[in-house]
């Protein structure tokens, strides 16, 4: 053979020529979502709400959770529209919500149970000091707080090992 002689290449079938790429093209854009996808899953819970007094929203109260069982706590603190939140908690419970504010008695919330990727909406309601009874605590059980409940942003699964 010389260099001069072309060489012998068959001709695929233009639908198999096809056929590859779109195969290729398929598995190169589902390598390009799949970590996206992995990444987006949720392993962690919400807290979040609204502090108001008499209707009105407190702005700059601190909250507090606690989880009892590890003594972990996370703070935060409210916005101009009176409302926290509080993520990457872990799933379950119960964690007890601690709320303070100048000028108001403290409330706590306490037994909340969170959901994994769910948001546990809680509204909490400060009553202002009064010259008798400065700073009285105000407890109160989440299951009995009216408008308290999960918000379900969508389907989640829960695997337990």
């Amino acid at each position: 053979r010389h260099n001069d002689e072309p060489r012998f290449r068959p001709e695929a079938p233009r639908g198999l020529l096809e056929m590859r790429n779109n195969l290729f093209l398929g598995v190169a854009a589902v390598a390009l979502i799949m970590p996206a996808a992995a990444s987006a899953q949720e392993t962690t819970s919400t807290i979040r709400g609204t502090v108001t007094a008499n209707g009105a929203p407190v702005a700059g109260a601190t909250v507090e959770i606690t989880d009892p069982a590890s003594g972990t706590r996370s703070t935060a603190t409210t916005n101009g529209s009176g409302t926290f939140n509080v993520n990457g908690l872990r799933p379950g419970g119960p964690y007890t919500l601690s709320v303070t504010a100048t000028g108001y008695s403290n409330a706590q919330v306490t037994d909340i149970n969170t959901t994994v990727a769910q948001a546990f909406d809680i509204p909490v309601e400060l009553t202002a000091d009064t010259a008798d009874a400065p700073g009285d605590d105000v407890v109160i059980t989440a299951s009995r707080l009216p408008n308290a409940r999960s918000i379900s942003q969508g389907p989640a699964t829960v695997l337990n090992a």
